[in-house]
C-alpha cells in the first residue's frame, strides 16, 4: 500500500561525510531519496566511529545540514538495549539539530511501548521498521502480518532486508512470499545486495509491490565507505523503476500477474 505521505524512496545507506550527501543529491535529482546514516548505541555513547561506515557522532549535525529538505533524512539505529530506545532516539534527533526526520529501527521486533513512545514524542518523525534475516527464517511469512499488526499504527515504512548491510542479494521467491502479507499494510522497501548491476534483476519484484529500494553493502569501497561511482550507477538503475519514472499512484492498480509469471518462468 502506498500512502501519498510515505511514498517509495531510493535509499543510500552508509553516509559518513558531506561529500557523500552532495554526490547522492546530484545523482537523485528530483527523485525521492532516503539518506541513511548508521548509528549504533556504541557510537552514540562513545562518540567515536565504530568502523568505516559509522561516522563520529560529532559529525552528524554537519552531515544532516546539507541533506535536502524534501527527503528522508534518516538515522539507521541499532542497539542491544532496546528498553532505552525512545531516550536514544530523542538524543539522536537533538544531535542532528532536529534535522533528522526519519529513524530506521534495526532491532528485531523492538518493544512496542518504545515504538509508541517514539511516535508520540516525535509525531513528524517517520519510522522505518526493519524486518531482517532473523525475522524471515523458516515459515515466518505465515505469521509476519500478525506479528506486525500492533506496530502498524505507529510506523511508516517496512523494510524487508535479509542482508542487513552485508551485500548478500535478496532471493526473489522468498522475498515475494514474505512480502505478500505486508503489501496492503505499509509502503514496503526492499534491500539486499543491490547495486547498479544487480538491481535490474529485481525490478519486477519492486514494481509489483510499488516498493522502494535501499542499498548499502554493495556500494562500499574496500575501506568500508561509500564509493561515489557505485552510488551513481545504482541510482541510474533505480530511476528505471516504474514508480520513480512517473507518479507512484500509477502502479497501485497493477496486479500480481507480471511478477507471478516471472517467478513461474512463463
Amino acid at each position: 500500500m502506498v500512502n501519498e505521505n510515505n511514498k517509495p524512496y531510493i535509499g543510500i545507506t552508509g553516509i559518513t561525510c558531506t561529500d557523500d550527501v552532495e554526490v547522492i543529491k546530484k545523482a537523485l535529482g528530483d527523485s525521492y531519496g532516503m539518506y541513511g546514516v548508521l548509528v549504533s548505541r556504541n557510537t552514540l555513547k562513545n562518540g567515536k566511529p565504530h568502523r568505516g561506515r559509522y561516522p563520529s557522532i560529532s559529525s552528524l549535525k554537519d552531515i544532516f545540514r546539507v541533506m535536502p529538505e524534501n527527503a528522508l533524512r534518516a538515522v539507521h539505529y541499532n542497539s542491544e538495549h532496546a528498553d532505552y530506545l525512545s531516550k536514544d532516539v530523542k538524543e539522536i534527533v537533538q544531535l542532528t539539530d532536529c534535522l533528522c526526520n526519519c529513524i530506521q529501527l534495526n532491532i528485531e521486533y523492538p518493544p512496542l511501548d518504545q515504538v509508541i513512545k517514539i511516535k508520540n514524542e516525535n509525531n513528524d518523525l517517520k519510522i522505518i521498521f526493519q524486518l531482517g534475516k532473523n525475522s524471515m527464517k523458516g515459515n515466518a511469512h505465515k505469521k509476519v502480518s500478525l506479528k506486525m499488526a500492533p506496530y502498524i499504527p505507529y510506523i511508516d515504512y517496512i523494510l524487508i532486508d535479509a542482508s542487513q548491510g552485508a551485500g548478500v542479494e535478496l532471493k526473489i521467491l522468498d522475498t515475494f512470499e514474505f512480502a505478500k502479507p505486508l503489501k496492503n499494510l505499509k509502503t514496503l522497501t526492499f534491500a539486499g545486495g543491490l547495486d547498479g548491476t544487480s538491481l535490474y534483476k529485481f525490478i519486477s519484484l519492486v514494481e509489483d509491490f510499488c516498493a522502494g529500494v535501499d542499498a548499502e553493502g554493495k556500494l562500499m569501497n574496500n575501506d568500508d565507505t561509500l564509493d561515489h561511482e557505485k552510488i551513481r550507477s545504482y541510482v541510474r538503475a533505480a530511476k528505471t523503476i516504474k514508480g520513480f519514472k512517473q507518479e507512484v499512484k500509477s502502479c497501485e492498480t497493477e496486479s500480481d500477474d507480471s511478477l507471478r509469471l516471472f517467478i513461474e518462468g512463463k
